[in-house]
């Protein structure tokens, strides 16, 4: 995983694009304990296929505004909703940074 990139469990409850979306797939990220800031980020790598509505993947994500903005409530274990404006389309949880 690159030095700007973090990996996740992620749980897309709307399905997900798959191969074709990575590189240009740019939802927010909001912490469920956090302050409630969306956090935006750049799906990298992630499932081959697209996920059915509830499937479970890996997936790699860039931070897209740090500095400017801290990331630090994506702590390992910190769950999270990912947000396509104010629709929750997934969830997931950090598993490494």
């Amino acid at each position: 995983v690159p030095a700007d990139c973090r990996q996740f469990t992620v749980l897309f409850l709307d399905g997900f694009l798959g191969e074709e979306a990575i590189g240009r797939y740019r939802p927010h990220l909001r912490v469920h304990d956090g302050d409630q800031v969306y956090l935006g980020v750049e799906f990298v790598d992630g499932p081959d296929g697209p996920l059915p509505p509830g499937g479970r993947s890996y997936a790699t994500v860039r931070f897209l505004f740090e500095p400017q903005v801290s990331y630090e409530a994506l702590v390992v274990g910190a769950e999270f909703d990912i947000c396509e404006g104010d629709r929750v389309v997934g969830s997931g949880r950090v598993t490494h940074r």
